[in-house]
């Protein structure tokens, strides 16, 4: 039977047994511009070398993603990809407050961006 509840999309797939996939969480790379260095303080990021790994952690750790998909253009993003793999994922709580923190970045990076274009 189908229970109508309100949840999110992947709340609603993780029930019904469906595995989402996340394709392009780096956007084609956009989001990494302004984000290195603002997730180095990140505690549940720290063991990720990269921007990229960190961004990639993060996406591969939301409740309800089976998979992310990346494009791998050099051998050193086939090595850390496959590093990360060997990672285990944040756990939920870790992600709620990991996801609380790239927020508020974003945030941050926004403002001092429209400051910056300001002056």
């Amino acid at each position: 039977p189908v229970v109508y509840d309100n949840v999110t999309l992947l709340q609603a797939a993780e029930r019904l047994g469906i595995a989402v996939f996340a394709s392009g969480p780096l956007m084609e790379a956009q989001l990494l511009q302004g984000m290195v260095g603002p997730l180095d303080h990140i505690m549940g990021l720290k063991d990720a070398k990269t921007t990229a790994a960190k961004l990639v952690q993060f996406v591969r750790s939301v409740p309800g993603v089976t998979t992310v998909l990346v494009g791998q253009k050099a051998q050193e993003h086939v090595e850390s990809n496959v590093a990360l793999a060997a990672q285990p994922r944040l756990p939920k709580s870790m992600w709620s407050l990991v996801s609380e923190q790239i927020e508020q970045a974003l945030r941050n990076h926004e403002q001092q961006t429209k400051a910056s274009s300001v002056t």
